[in-house]
């Protein structure tokens, strides 16, 4: 058992930073294998010099490896040197002192996991790792006392060790010390928080998958697109059937610069309100009302990108963008939207109206300007070919709408969607996709109907986002993910505003089929959902609807939050503890001295011992046994002090059923007591 279990501490510590990198991935797995493989001799402290040698010349190999990438990447090369150093304490083990040392790294492991793998997955790692660790420091402890015996009776010592049960009185304390542990944690929940800012909150070194802020036009094909990580969730109003939601784009990024080769987001750091903020949020996302009508949805956006104050928003519809309703939306002048994000939150949460269109605050007339000038932009080195076809689809048309479904027509016979590697001769990746091998992914798609709209005078760029998504039964939302990555055109018609044109074949826009998911993908996200819903972004805001769900449901008014937040020190009013506060703390307290009623009525068995100990005045002999200090008690009372001392010893250490009564025990240390007393006093006397 103690095999399993330092195996199972070690190994647990290291699969939660498997995901962080690369060099984590093939590291890790590394070490597990070496683990795994060596794990039957681990109790054996005898090392052969070709094991010594080779698991050093391993760990100095990768102090190395861990020096060379500390300069790029220093989070990467601290958990390399953690993780060799439990390799090489699990591979050398000599005892118990690495034993300990094999516990502190992987739990230094398991910190960093609440970063690299802050999902649900967390969630079944630590609850095998701490009862791993707990019983391998436990059952550690017992093999250091076999360490200290003779060879020859170590295995006899081990055995008995085994063998030897829990005393009653520390199993209840252990129990209900992890029962009042999680009472504590639920209570404390309901109590305002310190924010510790956004380095702490897992998420932050993680990047969206799937659609990105840029968009390289190649020859080769896509392989991208595997199961993934969901990045959004779009939960309708629950008075309303979800079948509105099919067909749903969701776009993250506006790629407005082209080079000729590269779609790109814009670099001005411009950044220009939405609409004004009263007009744009009202609630809570998380609170539906009357207003939230059947086309409003509740966007839930997983895994932001880095070290920034404001990130993308995706933006939902179908042929247009819908209505972003957020504390603090604003837009670049290319066009993507962004949002502020709470500095300890790891997701963006809130609303979007999919029949109303997203309102554009005015811009000052050189914004305007500049801005247009972008959206039309093309490289003058441009292939030829293009600007023929472009000007041959539009010929004689004048209304951008016109030109719009001109371009568009093009591709609807002749082109066919693939995935590989472009057939043709050109390095221009348009030209061979139009004119030579006419099949390719959504970003060639895409990449041409956006060159072609420039060309011919109509202002467009590339929206990459998201397209389809999968339904979640168990969860009641729909999600998308790296599958569902897709990249379209944005093109203006100034008779209806921004459009979403897509020219992939519908049927191709999604590569995600019924068979992909099961009920246990959907069960497993929806546990993902619940993890971070009420785990790891749970902040005052959930705290304070938490805390009023629980004065409804227990009737007991609403001074519960505001004694809440003013017990915490921060403020909010509130007149004294509220009823439902009382009744917590009043459980507490009579579950607190039921228990320690119960413990101390359960300890007075050792008590006892101290109490003889002092009787016989131990202070003399502090190391000598209960027995030796007998002979020094006053001849009349020694018979009784080996009563005393016998139903005491046998009280502690015999079997429950041959075991005095407690009463029986005391009662015979207080007449001892009572005895040594008159001795002492009057010599002379015999003990009463």
């Amino acid at each position: 058992m103690h095999r399993v279990a330092v195996t199972g501490t070690a190994v647990l510590g290291v699969l939660g930073i498997l995901s962080g990198s690369t060099l984590l991935l093939v590291a890790g797995l590394a070490v597990v294998a070496v683990m795994l493989v060596t794990s039957g001799q681990l109790l054996d402290t005898a090392r052969s010099r070709t094991r010594l040698i080779a698991t050093h010349a391993a760990t100095v190999l990768g102090l190395g490896v861990a020096a060379v990438v500390f300069r790029s990447s220093r989070i990467d090369a601290v958990l390399l040197v953690v993780l060799l150093g439990l390799m090489n304490r699990f591979v050398l083990r000599a005892g118990g002192r690495d034993d300990f040392i094999i516990a502190g790294a992987a739990s230094v492991l398991m910190a960093a996991t609440t970063t690299i793998t802050p999902g649900v997955a967390f969630a079944f790692l630590i609850g095998g790792f701490i009862p791993a660790v707990l019983w391998s420091l436990w059952s550690s402890t017992l093999l250091g006392v076999a360490e200290e015996v003779e060879p020859s009776v170590r295995q006899a010592t081990l055995r008995r060790l085994g063998r030897q049960r829990v005393p009653r009185d520390r199993a209840f304390i252990a129990w209900s010390s992890l029962v009042f542990m999680v009472l504590g944690y639920v209570i404390l929940s309901l109590f305002p928080r310190y924010n510790f800012g956004r380095l702490l909150s897992a998420g932050y070194f993680m990047n969206l998958p799937g659609a990105t802020s840029q968009m390289e036009l190649t020859n080769g094909g896509v392989t991208d697109r595997a199961v993934g990580a969901v990045v959004l969730r779009v939960e309708p109003n629950p008075d309303h059937p979800p079948d509105h939601l099919d067909g749903l784009y969701a776009r993250l990024y506006a790629l407005d610069r082209f080079d000729g080769r590269t779609w790109s987001v814009s670099a001005d750091p411009a950044s220009i309100p939405l609409y004004t903020r009263r007009d744009a949020y009202r609630g809570t996302p998380d609170v539906w009302d009357r207003e939230d009508g059947a086309t409003t949805v509740k966007v839930t956006l997983e895994r932001l990108v880095p070290r920034t104050t404001r990130h993308p928003l995706a933006v939902l519809g179908r042929t247009r963008p819908g209505y972003v309703m957020a504390r603090t939306p604003d837009r670049s002048l290319g066009g993507s939207v962004t949002g502020a994000m709470r500095t300890n939150a790891v997701r963006m949460v809130y609303k979007v109206d999919l029949a109303r269109d997203v309102a554009y605050a005015p811009l000052p007339r050189h914004m305007v300007e500049r801005a247009e000038a972008g959206l039309l932009e093309v490289p003058g080195e441009v292939d030829p070919r293009l600007r023929a076809l472009a000007e041959e689809l539009t010929r004689g048309l004048v209304a951008p709408g016109d030109k719009i479904r001109a371009v568009l027509a093009h591709f609807d016979a002749g082109f066919s969607y693939d995935l590989g590697p472009q057939e043709g001769t050109s390095d221009d990746p348009l030209v061979r996709f139009l004119f030579e091998s006419k099949r390719g992914h959504c970003e060639l798609y895409a990449g041409a109907v956006a060159v072609l709209l420039r060309l011919s005078g109509v202002k467009a760029r590339v929206a990459s986002g998201f397209y389809g998504g999968w339904w979640n039964e168990s969860g009641g939302y729909l999600e998308l993910g790296q599958q569902d990555a897709h990249a379209w055109v944005e093109a203006y018609d100034p008779a209806v505003g921004w459009r979403w044109v897509d020219a992939t074949p519908e049927t191709e826009r999604s590569l995600r089929t019924p068979e992909t998911f099961s009920l246990l993908g959907d069960l497993l996200d929806a546990a993902e959902a619940f993890w971070f819903d009420n785990v790891i972004d749970f902040d005052d805001r959930k705290r304070q609807a938490l805390v009023g769900a629980l004065s409804d449901r227990l009737g007991v008014g609403s001074d519960l939050f505001g004694a809440l937040d003013a017990f915490g020190g921060e403020g909010g009013g509130g007149g004294g503890l509220g009823a439902g506060l009382l009744a917590v703390l009043g459980l507490g307290a009579a579950a607190g001295l039921l228990l320690l009623r119960r413990v101390v009525g359960r300890d007075r068995a050792a008590s006892l011992g101290l109490r003889l100990r002092a009787a016989l005045d131990a202070r003399a002999g502090a190391e000598l046994p209960l027995l030796r200090l007998v002979e020094r008690a006053p001849e009349a009372c020694r018979a009784e002090a080996r009563a005393a001392v016998g139903a005491y010893e046998a009280l502690r250490f015999d079997l429950p059923e041959r075991a005095p009564p407690l009463a029986e025990v005391r009662a015979r240390v207080s007449a001892l007591e009572r005895a040594l007393k008159v001795a002492r006093r009057r010599p002379d006397l015999p003990p009463s």
